[in-house]
């Protein structure tokens, strides 16, 4: 028989940064209230599904849940920096979605990073965390 997967099939050019965009919207209304420091040690261990780990990490992480990007497990990261709040993604390298290394909207910014196993999208409305995190987390996000 004929299957079509209805998901996929509305928005089949959707980039990686525009789901990205669309996630962070979605679960904007109830996201302050799920914000709580999380513990690297629990933070590694929802890593480790996608053979990674976070070596250090100084500033505290407030959010760190898996989440669905278009059918793919993926992990939903809430960073505290000094401008605010960062939102970070770490999605499979084999999600179906179209890379793009820098995305924006008329709120918020973003960049994708291409690692070993997993594409790291970043997220802030602030330009200082954009042009910081992405080189801070590819230097303390170790594939193991």
């Amino acid at each position: 028989g004929l299957t079509l997967n209805w998901f996929n099939y509305g928005f089949p050019d959707m980039t990686l940064g525009q789901h990205a965009l669309a996630h962070v919207y979605h679960e904007a209304p109830y996201m302050d209230q799920m914000l709580a420091p999380q513990p690297l040690t629990q933070v590694n261990a929802k890593l480790a599904s996608f053979g990674a780990e976070l070596s250090d990490w100084p500033q505290s992480i407030v959010y760190a849940n898996f989440c669905d990007f278009r059918g793919t497990r993926s992990l939903h990261l809430v960073l505290q920096t000094e401008q605010g709040l960062a939102t970070v993604f770490v999605v499979p390298a084999d999600n179906q979605l179209k890379f793009e290394h820098h995305f924006s909207d008329g709120t918020y910014r973003g960049r994708s990073l291409a690692l070993k196993t997993a594409d790291l999208v970043v997220i802030s409305e602030n330009e200082q965390d954009l042009q910081q995190l992405p080189a801070k987390l590819q230097q303390q996000l170790k594939f193991i």
